[in-house]
């Protein structure tokens, strides 16, 4: 029980480097589509200007429940429904970027998800 730790990890596959700076934006999906619940809270954390080369990475580790219930949700059974994807987007950029969990989960407290700043590498040390 408790926290969950993942990385979104973004790879530039274009042919031009990118600027990215900030934090992830995103919602989180059910597998039929559905949007759901989704609150992102930002660390506090210094925010890097990172230049990603074509074939580079960046990551940003998030932490979220799984299994304890926030306010209002059932005490028993999945807190929410079960997230399967995220549509993210980078600041400065128009397009989505589909992202898969590994393992479709219900991400408790209305969808709370407590996001540090981009990084370079497909993930944290920690392995996120």
């Amino acid at each position: 029980m408790g926290n969950v730790s993942s990385d979104l990890a973004l790879h530039n596959t274009s042919t031009h480097a990118c600027i990215v700076d900030g934090y992830p934006a995103f919602t989180l999906h059910s597998a039929a589509g559905t949007v759901l619940p989704t609150h992102i809270r930002l660390d506090a954390l210094p925010v890097p200007t990172l230049i990603v080369q074509p074939g580079g990475w960046v990551h940003s580790e998030l932490r979220y429940s799984t299994d304890i219930p926030g306010s209002g949700e059932p005490m028993s059974g999945p807190c929410e429904p079960l997230a399967a994807y995220t549509l993210a987007t980078v600041a400065g950029s128009s397009g989505t970027v589909r992202a898969m969990l590994d393992v479709p989960q219900p991400i408790c407290s209305r969808g709370q998800v407590e996001a540090k700043p981009y990084a370079s590498g497909p993930s944290s040390p920690t392995g996120g």
